[in-house]
C-alpha cells in the first residue's frame, strides 16, 4: 500500500495528513486482497493517527471477480445435472452435447420469430418467463406432488432463473448474498454485507469513452497486467526495466491500434450464417442426458430414481434460511462493534 501511495505521489507528510484526516478512499481488489485489507484496518485499529489507522480505508470487492465466483457457484451448482456416467469418455459427451459445445450450433430462434408481430413476441417472452424463468414457475412446481413433478423441468426452470438473474448490478446484490450463503461462498457472503452502499465511481472504469466501454475495475487492471506481460512483453537483450518504463504510458494506444485492426479485418469475428434449430431434438437430447445421469424423471409409464449427486441444490433458498439460522448478521455485527482510536498523534508519522 505504501507503494501504490509513492507512485501517485501521495507519500508526503502533508499528503497523509490529508488523506488521513480529510479523504475516503475505495480500494479495489480480488476477494483475497479485500480481506487482508479488512484484517490490516482491524489490526491497525488503535494505531497513532488516522493515517496509520487507514481510517480513510473502503475495501471494495471487484465486480470482475465477483462473476467468476458467480460462474464458479453455478459450476459447482449444476455440475451434477451435467455429468455423464463414469464409463463414458469425453468424446461421447462432445458428440452428445454438441449443440452445447459448438459454437457454431448455437443458432438462435430468430427464424421462427421473424414471422410474428412485436406484440406476439411480447406476449411469447411474458410467458417464457412467467412459466419458465421465475421463482413464481419454481414455486408452482414445488407444490406439485413428487409423482406430479416433472423433475427435468424444475432443475431447468431454477437453472433458468440462476443464470439470467442478472438485472443491474446493484439489484443483483440480493440474490448473491443469498447464493454465496446457500452455495459455501462464506468470504464473498461477508463482502457483500460489507456494502451497505452503492458506490458510484469506485465499480467501473471506462477507457474509451464510449456508452458501451465501461469495465469493472479490477477486470481493467488484469487486463493491464495481461498487457505487459505478455501482449507486449519485454524480450531479448534489449528488455530491461528502463525500456518497459518507457513504453509503458503507450500501451493504452498499442491496445486501441489492435482493436482497430481487429474490427477492420475482421481477424476475430465469427461467421454470421446461423441454421434453423431443431428444437424438438435438443430438447430430447437434453431429456436423454438427465435420464443417462441417473436424475428423476417422471414421464408417464417411466420413472427413474434420482440420486443426491446429480441433483442441483436451489442455492438461493438455502441461503436465505442459513442467514437467519446460521446467524450471519449478529456474526457480522461482532466483527464490527469494535472502539477504534481517535488519536491524531502525527509525530514520526507512519511508522508502523
Amino acid at each position: 500500500m505504501a507503494e501504490w501511495f509513492c507512485q501517485l505521489g501521495m507519500d508526503s507528510e502533508d499528503a497523509k495528513k490529508h488523506i488521513g484526516t480529510g479523504k475516503v478512499i475505495p480500494w479495489i481488489g480480488d476477494q483475497m486482497t479485500v480481506e487482508r485489507l479488512h484484517g490490516l484496518y482491524k489490526y491497525r485499529h488503535e494505531d497513532f493517527n488516522s493515517f496509520d489507522r487507514m481510517d480513510y480505508l473502503i475495501p471494495v470487492f471487484g465486480w470482475f471477480h465477483l462473476q467468476m465466483a458467480f460462474a464458479n457457484s453455478l459450476h459447482k451448482q449444476y455440475l451434477g445435472i451435467f455429468r455423464l456416467t463414469a464409463t463414458q469418455g469425453t468424446a461421447q459427451i462432445r458428440n452428445e452435447r454438441s449443440f452445447l459445445a459448438s459454437p457454431s450450433q448455437s443458432a438462435s430462434s430468430h427464424h421462427e420469430l421473424k414471422s410474428k408481430s412485436p406484440t406476439e413476441i411480447l406476449t411469447l417472452a411474458t410467458t417464457l418467463v412467467d412459466e419458465h424463468a421465475s421463482h413464481h414457475a419454481i414455486a408452482k412446481l414445488n407444490h406439485l406432488d413428487e409423482k406430479d413433478r416433472n423433475a427435468v423441468l424444475t432443475q431447468w426452470t431454477m437453472f433458468n432463473v440462476d443464470m439470467g438473474d442478472i438485472r443491474r448490478m446493484e439489484d443483483v446484490l440480493p440474490t448473491l448474498l443469498f447464493r454465496f450463503a446457500g452455495g459455501g461462498n462464506s468470504k464473498y457472503t461477508i463482502e457483500i454485507l460489507e456494502l451497505n452502499h452503492v458506490c458510484q465511481h469506485c465499480w467501473l472504469i471506462n477507457r474509451s469513452g464510449c456508452p458501451d466501454g465501461w469495465t469493472p475495475i479490477d477486470k481493467g487492471q488484469e487486463q493491464n497486467i495481461g498487457d505487459i506481460k505478455v501482449t507486449y512483453h519485454l524480450f531479448g537483450p534489449g528488455a530491461t526495466w528502463t525500456y518497459l518504463h518507457k513504453i509503458s504510458p503507450a500501451i493504452p494506444t498499442l491496445r486501441a491500434l489492435q482493436r482497430h485492426m481487429e474490427s477492420k479485418f475482421k481477424t476475430i469475428t465469427r461467421g454470421a450464417y446461423h441454421g434453423i434449430p431443431d428444437k424438438e431434438a435438443d430438447v430430447t437430447k437434453l431429456t436423454d442426458q438427465y435420464i443417462k445421469s441417473n436424475l428423476h424423471v417422471h414421464e408417464p409409464g417411466r420413472q427413474i430414481k434420482a440420486t443426491a449427486k446429480n441433483k442441483a441444490e436451489d442455492f438461493v433458498t438455502t441461503g436465505a434460511i442459513d442467514i437467519e439460522r446460521l446467524g450471519m448478521f449478529d456474526n457480522w455485527w461482532r466483527n464490527h462493534a469494535y472502539k477504534r482510536s481517535t488519536d491524531e498523534e502525527w509525530d514520526d508519522i507512519g511508522r508502523g
